[in-house]
């Protein structure tokens, strides 16, 4: 006997006669995958997005690139008692050239596992070919473990047995704790299902931390047959007896919301669709797709690096709100935590605060860099886009919040100066390029300066996110920002409001010196410190307070004089031509940053964010491409060689062409990073700092 389960609009078939719940509702905490992906997938034009973790399709999101619905799915083989984690195997990928598809070979107990994984072209799917040699012919048990994170969470979820085809069970998942205060951009009605091809399979579900296929692996106790957990932390696993020395087979996972209306028919002839599709086939279409956007754009196509981060950074796009570029694809990933655990569920169902979503939220200083690399490859329609995102984003103030989701609601919201100026400089720059008629965003630019001006020179927060005041980094941006409006103004506009930016931008130049120049300091005199936190609103650098360093342990020292802490965020001056590059405070400055916060590893020089930095593996904060970039950038506009700074960029590539934050356990792939090696390679082309704004010069800086 069967019977109907209906979800919204969607029928399913449940695979037993009567429900067996499972016991240990509603589960542990739950935990996201690790940070540092050996992939980051997706199409042209489909809303789904897929990482490789240790080896395994890991986080996956749809319909939006800021919302996970998956942690992870892998493969155990269980022999007797003993059973495999394939997770835990040795691993290499490599990306599918000019595609965003992955190859993964995997050994381990002389068991080796090739896997396919990618999009399906023309459904919101993804397949997974498998081929595993076991070495010998035997009895084995091969068992699919799926666990759901539906709606960017790991609490709240049901998952589900159901009937699939060719007489094979399948697991449904979804949001089974669905209130009605979730906003709609949580997309509480998505649901997943999950299917194989191996036949005469059979299906369980459970809790973590209790009846968790995982846990009843552990305990010996697989397989206890349980058809519905939720709502809480669950998972669920497919699990089928093999013999063969060979075995190959096909996972597939599809993506729907409520509102396709699908029913069982044309369910399953999806299903069938998925199993029987040649994967080689999908690919060669995904190429196909990818080609038709890179034709158009400017690059070294023999460069796999150069194509890599292309691909990446389009793939950073959010499908419907185009423009809108998240930092990265991973939740919540501070850089100690090898597994980060639900910070709050109650916040995270309604999208309040920072919650799960990490690296996956846009920042505008990332976005304008994103912008920029765009730019440097011949994309002029991306940077335009992101230009209309920032125009629909910004605060009636004049200001943008410090990050935000992809349809502009805000996340963090501190004050920072950079992200207020940069996007003004991207306008500059696609004016410059006639690209955008400046009328469409004059109120724009002019609300934003007016704003920073208010504000003054200081910054809430400068761009590592962790203290205020006034800040080199921030403050070229600013002050490039002002340069900005004053060639839009000049141009296209009012020159009296012209010549108002061109003055505060003098003074602020000048200002730089006096504020941020430290006398008698740790390093000796005439040299700029990461930032200047002043006193009583009073900015000194003789007067060396101190200033707090996050993201320290308990057992760290946290606070040091300001005089001690060297930063190579200065160096925005230069490789925005803002100031001239020969400048004797800004080149010995460089000099002592070159011998206290960089490593000669022997293949190339990495960049610390600054001395004493805690961000990174074990509170240590690690070397950053992006910073070696940047060096390059000043190397260029001073005519100095850079060599090992690039040296150290490529070697942080992975074979599967990802570029990560840094070179600790961190965010990878990192669009921040892979924009800085775009726009570093136009500027080696160029023999010039792409960041240079071409209408200033000598003669506006006096």
């Amino acid at each position: 006997m069967r019977f109907y389960l209906v979800l919204g609009f969607v029928a399913f078939v449940v695979q037993n006669a009567q429900t067996q719940d499972a016991p240990g509702a509603p589960g542990a905490i739950g935990f996201w995958q690790r940070p540092d992906k050996m992939g980051y997938g997706t199409t042209a034009h489909r809303p789904v997005w897929f990482t490789i973790a240790e080896g395994v399709v890991g986080e996956v999101a749809y319909p939006r690139v800021d919302l996970v619905q998956t942690r992870d799915t892998f493969i155990v083989i269980k022999e007797g008692k003993n059973y495999l984690d394939e997770r835990k195997f040795q691993n290499r990928v490599r990306r599918s050239q000019g595609t965003l598809a992955f190859s993964v070979e995997s050994s381990g107990n002389r068991i080796v596992i090739e896997k396919n994984i990618s999009n399906a072209a023309d459904m919101d799917a993804i397949v997974i070919d498998y081929t595993i040699d076991f070495g010998s012919a035997g009895e084995r048990e091969l068992v699919l473990v799926h666990n759901p994170l539906v709606s960017g969470t790991p609490g709240g979820d049901t998952i589900q047995v159901v009937d699939g085809v060719q007489k094979n069970p399948s697991l449904i998942a979804f949001q089974g704790d669905v209130r009605g205060d979730e906003p709609n951009a949580m997309h509480v009605k998505s649901k997943q299902l999950v299917s194989w091809s191996l036949p005469e399979s059979q299906a369980t579900v459970g809790y973590e931390g209790s009846s968790a296929p995982e846990d009843q692996l552990k305990s010996e106790k697989f397989p206890q047959m349980f058809t519905k957990a939720g709502p809480g932390n669950v998972e669920g696993a497919l699990f089928a007896k093999v013999t063969a020395k060979v075995v190959k087979f096909r996972v597939t996972l599809q993506f729907f919301e409520n509102s396709d209306a699908r029913l069982i028919p044309e369910f399953k002839s999806d299903l069938s669709h998925l199993l029987k599709i040649k994967l080689d086939s999908e690919i060669n279409q995904q190429r196909r797709e990818w080609k038709k956007y890179l034709s158009r754009l400017d690059y070294n196509e023999t460069d796999t690096n150069v194509e890599s981060s292309i691909l990446v950074l389009k793939a950073l796009e959010d499908k419907f709100e185009r423009g809108a570029f998240i930092a990265g694809p991973g939740n919540p990933n501070l850089p100690w935590v090898m597994y980060a655990a639900e910070l709050d569920y109650e916040k995270s169902r309604q999208r309040i605060g920072d919650s799960n979503f990490g690296y996956r939220r846009v920042w505008p200083r990332d976005l304008y860099h994103k912008a920029m690399a765009f730019l440097a490859v011949n994309d002029s329609a991306t940077a335009v886009q992101v230009a209309r995102w920032f125009k629909r984003t910004q605060f009636s103030e004049g200001w943008w919040s410090q990050n935000m989701f992809v349809d502009g609601y805000p996340s963090w919201r501190a004050y920072q100066q950079d992200e207020t100026a940069l996007p003004v400089v991207l306008i500059a720059h696609l004016v410059e390029r006639k690209l955008v008629d400046y009328v469409e965003y004059r109120d724009m630019v002019r609300r934003a300066l007016a704003y920073m001006i208010a504000r003054g020179p200081n910054t809430d927060q400068e761009r590592w996110e962790e203290n205020g005041g006034i800040s080199p980094n921030s403050l070229g941006s600013a002050v490039q920002g002002l340069w900005g409006g004053f060639y839009l103004e000049s141009n296209f506009g009012d020159s009296g409001i012209a010549r108002g930016y061109r003055e505060v931008a003098l003074e602020w130049t000048k200002g730089l010196k006096s504020w941020n120049l430290i006398q008698n300091g740790r390093f000796g005199s005439n040299y700029f410190a990461r930032i200047e936190v002043g006193n009583d609103g009073k900015w000194d650098p003789t007067s060396h307070v101190g200033i707090e360093i996050k993201n320290k342990n308990h057992q760290q020292k946290s606070w040091y004089r300001e005089d001690e802490i060297l930063d190579l965020g200065f160096v925005q001056w230069i490789i925005t031509g803002i100031v001239p590059a020969n400048d004797a405070d800004f080149v010995r400055t460089l000099e002592i940053c070159d011998q206290n916060i960089t490593s000669d590893f022997g293949f190339g020089n990495g960049y610390l964010r600054y001395t004493f930095d805690s961000y990174g593996e074990n509170h240590r904060g690690g070397h950053w491409p992006l910073l070696s970039g940047e060096r390059i950038l000043a190397a260029i506009e001073m005519g100095d060689r850079y060599s090992s700074h690039l040296d150290f960029i490529e070697d942080m590539f992975t074979e599967s062409g990802m570029l990560g934050e840094q070179d600790t356990l961190a965010i990878r792939p990192l669009g921040w990073s892979h924009a800085n090696y775009l726009i570093v390679r136009r500027s080696i082309a160029d023999k010039k700092s792409f960041y240079r704004f071409s209408f200033v010069g000598p003669k506006q800086l006096r």
